[in-house]
């Protein structure tokens, strides 16, 4: 997979995203603003993420890149009408097929929100797979809210409960053809993160994040699964490396 070593913020107005805008807090910095919809993308083909070899710019109605498999966009799916993605494991590779979208990382405070919607969700045929359906939040250790054929949604701690990454902890259930809003609030100065689903917060915890990668939506697992994403907005603020900013005490990891 490519990397994208160094990012830089557009001088653009968010008035040039005038939907996107009522949803940006004044004084935050627009950085995804996806909906898969034309001119970027098309029905039927795989989605379009950023060139190789082309530097990734904010804001961005592109995700950065394919994390393996081919996912397609499609005219509607799941519940989803208005042109979403399309997850599947058949079309996938090494069994997982999804997106990324890589952050600029000088902020202290990320805010993430996608409709997602479970079109199926079989038993995995792997043992130490029951997590199928994620969302990771990459600081740089996944954690994520995982989605179990259970109907389970649970939450991935991998730092300060290393067992969820098999056994995620349960915070709310899903029905399957019934899409979902999430909501991720992640604040690196306070290292601390909050889950909310369908507006209501199901998660608000302690995190140990180092450096704020990126996010991931990923499908796994049997074949049989497919799922749905759309609308994921990304803002960030309180920018870290501005001048006369405030110091702030160093974003380390975990003590060794």
């Amino acid at each position: 997979m490519r990397s994208v070593a160094r990012f830089a913020l557009l001088a653009l107005a968010l008035a040039g995203c005038p939907a996107a805008s009522r949803r940006v807090p004044e004084g935050a910095v627009l950085l995804y603003d996806v909906d898969f919809s034309a001119p970027e993308q098309a029905v039927g083909q795989e989605v379009r993420v950023v060139e190789t070899g082309v530097e990734q710019k904010f804001p961005s109605r592109l995700p950065s890149q394919i994390f393996f498999g081919h996912p397609t966009v499609v005219a509607k799916l799941c519940g989803l009408e208005k042109q979403p993605v399309q997850l599947s494991v058949a079309s996938g590779q090494q069994g997982q097929e999804g997106l990324e979208f890589l952050l600029d990382e000088r902020y202290g405070h990320y805010h993430v929100e996608l409709d997602l919607c479970v079109e199926r969700l079989e038993p995995p045929t792997l043992s130490g797979q029951a997590v199928q359906l994620a969302a990771f939040l990459d600081v740089a250790d996944a954690y994520a809210l995982g989605f179990l054929s259970t109907g389970e949604i649970g939450v991935i701690d991998p730092i300060l409960a290393p067992e969820t990454a098999l056994t995620p902890r349960p915070v709310a259930h899903f029905q399957p053809g019934k899409p979902m809003h999430l909501a991720f609030d992640v604040d690196l100065e306070k290292q601390t993160w909050r889950i909310a689903i369908d507006g209501k917060t199901v998660s608000d915890q302690k995190l140990q994040a180092t450096i704020p990668r990126g996010v991931r939506v990923v499908l796994r697992g049997n074949p049989a699964n497919v799922a749905a994403f759309d609308n994921l907005l990304v803002w960030a603020e309180h920018d870290l490396s501005a001048p006369g900013a405030t110091p702030k005490a160093p974003i380390t990891g975990p003590e060794q």
